[in-house]
């Protein structure tokens, strides 16, 4: 009997280390697995996340923000002046007419200017960077919120933005992860939102590569957008390092031809494809790679006849021409027009194709451009060859 008892015990014993010894197991793999999808999420948010979302909290309190979100840009946390200052307990007025936001607590008044890019305190003028968006000016936290008389401190965890007076509870080092779950639900919200209204143009270059092009790169890798790239040969042969940095960066690349001529690309019936094909055999030599993409010399009107286009549709090329001119390569043209014509056409919403060159002026113009259409949830793609081009002729 006690030996039946103690087989008993022991058996029992076994069952409950093994129910022990997977219930442990089940605990492992849902800590893996939920550390594992919190690193993705923050992962994700910071790859995808357009415009660098910081999250603002001002003493113990997280600042919800509407129509404009705070950001940032160039190393500086922007937060819109109004919602903010309103959270610091401020006063705001705005004088249209000057491009001028008043902020003024306490007696304390600051004034930030639109127009001169500053601030006026204690009556000295202070120049600072200050961006627009949907009405609303953007300033970095850190001007207005010391000017007040807080501390400001910043944690890229969050990332946090955080500015805090005597009234405050939770140390800075216990903010992050106070705020953990309820910044993670923020994120998932932001992403999915941001995903599901996000637009996409097509940002294209012409021209290149020349000493010009690494500066565009940078730009568009700064700002992650993606952008195609309309080569001609002689450059290709001259810049094989950028044409490879092209390629590497995941930007299209696409034919331009060897004279840009017109007389010479236009001449005969098979002219404009014999240019194309030397130029992807350079473009083979280089990468590895050819290209079906192509943009023919100053567009498809009124110089593409329809036997050259056939010509090259029957060899597989797709011809693209474009819908926004950027006004880059035009007579007078300056950097601050080229962003603002962009700009007013992107808010129409009717155009999706821009062209641009290889020019230092587009350099001065793009970075602009890009900071606006991330404010605004814009990306670009590159063009790809499963695509139907778009092209004046309305050739397929």
């Amino acid at each position: 009997m006690y030996n039946m008892i103690r087989g008993f015990e022991e058996r029992f014993l076994m069952k409950k280390i093994l129910i022990t010894s997977l219930i442990i197991m089940l605990l492992s793999q849902l800590l893996i697995f939920s550390v594992g999808a919190e690193n993705d999420l923050n992962q994700t948010f910071m790859k995808d996340n357009i415009g660098s979302y910081v999250f603002v909290i001002v003493n113990d309190e997280i600042v919800t923000f509407n129509d404009v979100r705070p950001i940032i840009n160039s190393g500086w946390t922007y937060v819109p002046i109004r919602r903010f200052a309103e959270s610091l307990g401020a006063n705001v007025s705005w004088d249209s007419k000057e491009n001028q936001v008043t902020v003024e607590k306490e007696g304390k008044l600051l004034v930030l200017d639109y127009n001169s890019k500053s601030i006026v305190k204690d009556g000295i003028k202070i120049e600072i960077p200050l961006l627009s968006h949907n009405n609303r000016i953007l300033a970095p936290y850190r001007f207005i919120g010391e000017f007040f008389g807080y501390d400001v401190s910043y944690f890229s965890e969050g990332p946090i933005a955080r500015v805090k007076d005597c009234s405050a509870v939770i140390p800075d080092a216990e903010i992050v992860e106070t705020f953990k779950y309820e910044i993670n639900e923020l994120k998932k919200e932001i992403i999915e939102n941001l995903r599901k209204n996000q637009r996409v143009v097509y940002l294209t270059f012409d021209d290149g590569p020349n000493r010009h092009t690494s500066n565009i790169l940078d730009l568009l890798k700064k700002y992650d957008m993606k952008a195609t790239f309309f080569l001609l040969n002689n450059n290709m042969r001259a810049f094989p390092s950028v044409v490879n940095r092209i390629a590497n960066d995941g930007h299209a690349i696409g034919l331009h031809g060897v004279t840009h001529n017109v007389d010479l690309v236009y001449k005969t019936d098979t002219s404009v494809l014999e240019e194309m094909n030397i130029t992807n055999s350079t473009l083979k030599s280089i990468t590895g790679s050819g290209s079906r993409l192509i943009r023919v010399p100053y567009g498809s009107h009124p110089h593409l006849t329809r036997n050259q286009y056939n010509h090259l549709k029957n060899s597989g090329y797709k011809m693209w021409d474009w819908n926004v001119d950027s006004g880059d390569s035009r007579v007078g043209a300056t950097s601050k027009r080229i962003a603002n014509h962009v700009i007013s056409s992107l808010t129409n919403e009717k155009n999706d194709i821009i062209l641009f060159h290889d020019i230092m002026i587009t350099v001065n113009a793009l970075e602009e451009i890009l900071i606006w259409m991330r404010l605004n949830n814009i990306t670009s793609k590159p063009l790809t060859e499963d695509m139907t081009p778009y092209n004046w002729q309305k050739y397929r």
